[in-house]
């Protein structure tokens, strides 16, 4: 995406993020899995950790996992 402006190549980044985010939501609910969208994740730290090259960026972060199980069924997350 060279021929757009950096600030519409982060909207689209994010609104591609959240198309993604929601497959990966509709995914682990046909699995059992569990996931957490977030976007309260420190993005420069985790693109350095990742060793992400310099055009690329972190816009949000989504965590997969397993459910808690709990003995009382009510808990159930």
């Amino acid at each position: 995406m060279t021929d757009v402006s950096s600030e519409e190549r982060r909207l689209y980044a994010s609104v591609d993020t959240g198309f993604i985010g929601q497959n990966v939501y509709l995914f682990c609910a046909s699995e059992g899995l569990a996931t957490v969208f977030r976007g309260a994740v420190d993005c420069p730290k985790l693109a350095r950790v990742l060793q992400l090259p310099d055009q690329q960026f972190v816009t949000f972060a989504q965590t997969v996992g397993y459910p808690r199980v709990s003995a009382d069924p009510r808990k159930q997350q």
